[in-house]
């Protein structure tokens, strides 16, 4: 189950790539992605990833003409196992995932009438049954923070039931994620500024996409308060910083030492390692080459209304030679075969369309190539799942800085 589209699959597919473990897409939807993949440590996925919140494992698969037969739903149910040995304390709950305007209440009431028969004939008479409210069928999830504060997944179960297409999915939950630390790195750190700083699970996203693991360093060149810095520092990454803003820089700073205290990470030479300094002068000043780059030269500021297309292109226009000054000298800092991961904003217009800046050639020039998984095809520029009403959207490459280069 992830939480930012394309961004949370390319997250996926690089962690699977990185770990060198052999994997198929067979199914994608908006919020959900099945593969069928060699066994691995969902543990460590779900622990590492910012865009998922949910990682199951599939046990048997209805299609439209099975849903309605509880014979042949029960007899394949039954040649499962979705739940190791649990008492009279568990808890339990079915999530459900349907189609955008499916219903598959019926089949929900099912599967809730099956499994309350099955823990009962497993001697269990007290489980608690868990729901999260009245509308069956129409996209009842219980939601991870529910799960983990329930002791759902360690005294009890959850059952899956997803529908992509003409396909049920019925499955137990393996993971889910923990968001507790994530809120506290947002919320108890002492520099906090959400109009320039993204999310701490989108910074941590960003950083994965780099394929780095512990024994790296990486860049963020425009650094803000340093979130995308703090995520990687949390996975063992060495790290540098810098920002045209001497006060940005004094801010990160404060915020990688209340990191470092926090979580016991044991940091030097913090401040040594940020540094004021406009991105044009980058590779003249920064005599270090880097293992990955993860930034968001520009964050534009919040439209109020929908602007007309001209007035979208001029907004993007002084963005335009910022970004292309940015890429160069990013390049020259980031070494052959590493990655830069780029988050470029783009408007959506009163009529809906959509203005982006024009950086393939910029890419090109300086050595820079988009990554593609192995097993699909990803459509940049990357956008994250977002609300019905933004305006202004994220977008993210994933680039390859070519050995040729």
């Amino acid at each position: 189950m992830t939480a930012f589209g394309d961004l949370s699959l390319a997250e996926i597919t690089v962690y699977l790539e990185t770990n060198r473990i052999k994997y198929k897409v067979m199914n994608i939807s908006e919020n959900i992605i099945i593969l069928d993949s060699e066994t691995f440590n969902t543990k460590d996925l779900i622990k590492k990833s910012g865009g998922l919140y949910k990682i199951g494992e599939i046990k048997c698969v209805l299609k439209d003409e099975e849903i309605r037969d509880e014979i042949i739903i029960k007899k394949k149910l039954d040649n499962h196992k979705f739940y190791n040995w649990i008492n009279d304390k568990a808890k339990w709950c079915i999530s459900a995932y349907p189609d955008r305007h499916s219903d598959i209440s019926e089949l929900q009431t099912i599967l809730e009438e099956y499994f309350k028969e099955r823990i009962e004939s497993d001697g269990v008479r007290n489980a608690k049954y868990i729901f999260q409210n009245k509308f069956k069928g129409l996209g009842q999830e219980i939601i991870s923070d529910i799960i983990v504060k329930k002791g759902i997944i360690v005294n009890g179960f959850e059952i899956l039931l997803v529908k992509i297409s003409d396909n049920y999915f019925i499955g137990n939950t393996l993971e889910v994620i923990d968001n507790k630390e994530f809120i506290k790195r947002d919320l108890a750190r002492p520099v906090q500024d959400s109009r320039i700083s993204i999310s701490p699970k989108m910074a941590r996203i960003l950083v994965n996409l780099t394929g780095l693991n512990s024994n790296g360093t990486i860049l963020d060149p425009f650094c803000g308060i340093g979130t995308i810095l703090q995520e990687a520092a949390i996975l063992g990454l060495d790290i540098y910083g810098s920002d045209i803003d001497k006060n940005r820089v004094a801010e990160s700073i404060r915020n990688m030492k209340w990191l470092s205290l926090n979580y016991n990470l044991m940091l030097k030479n913090i401040s040594d390692n940020f540094f004021s300094i406009d991105v044009c002068q980058l590779s003249s000043k920064f005599n270090i080459k880097v293992d990955g780059i993860v930034t968001e030269p520009i964050l534009l500021p919040p439209l109020k209304n929908y602007p007309e297309e001209e007035e979208s292109k001029k907004m993007l226009q002084k963005s335009s030679v910022i970004y292309e000054n940015a890429i160069r000298e990013i390049a020259k800092v980031l070494k052959k075969g590493c990655r830069l991961i780029l988050v470029v904003p783009q408007i959506i217009t009163k009529n809906k369309s959509k203005i982006s800046l024009i950086l393939e050639d910029v890419f090109v020039e300086n050595g820079l190539r988009v990554y593609q998984p192995r097993m699909i095809t990803l459509k940049y520029p990357l956008i994250p799942t977002s609300k019905l009403d933004q305006k202004i959207l994220r977008c993210v490459y994933i680039l390859d800085k070519s050995d040729f280069s």
